[in-house]
């Protein structure tokens, strides 16, 4: 029983927090980052997990998370106003290290701001700090930078629409 409160508990403060906590992840590995680059629609396309999991039940594991669900969907916009929305269809599912998918819809939205490769997204008033790598038309990273979760990492790549 208390494994599962407190499974929902951290589910839930994932669902808060995934834009809403710091990070000081060293996924950069590139120079500074300008703010035009990052302006538009960026839509997952790929979410790897340091982690491999057997999401579907098929008997085989992957780091690829996409593989192994059909739910990942993700949609992040950045507009020249400074603010910011996401819309998603999954969550990640810990209790010490990475558990899971979960499939369901959730929005978020706020204010962003961009200082060298550390992108500041702030929503219900708290920051999360994203160390980010944008290479052409791709960002990259660990959405779990700054959860508390050290033992994991899962990265997510998006493509510019």
């Amino acid at each position: 029983m208390i494994s599962k409160v407190f499974r929902l508990i951290i589910v839930f403060t994932l669902l808060l927090s995934t834009f809403g906590c710091s990070s000081d992840d060293d996924a950069n590995a590139g120079s500074t980052t300008n703010e035009l680059d990052l302006l538009g629609t960026w839509d997952i396309t790929t979410l790897v997990s340091e982690l491999p999991l057997d999401l579907n039940g098929d008997d085989t594991i992957s780091e690829n998370l996409h593989t192994e669900t059909d739910c990942i969907i993700e949609q992040l916009i950045f507009n020249e106003d400074g603010t910011w929305s996401g819309d998603s269809e999954f969550a990640l599912e810990f209790l010490t290290e990475l558990q899971g998918v979960l499939c369901f819809n959730n929005s978020r939205g706020g204010n962003w701001s961009l200082s060298g490769n550390m992108l500041t997204l702030t929503a219900s008033g708290v920051d999360r700090n994203l160390n980010i790598v944008l290479t052409s038309d791709v960002l990259s990273f660990n959405l779990l930078g700054g959860l508390g979760f050290d033992t994991s990492v899962v990265i997510g790549s998006y493509q510019k629409q």
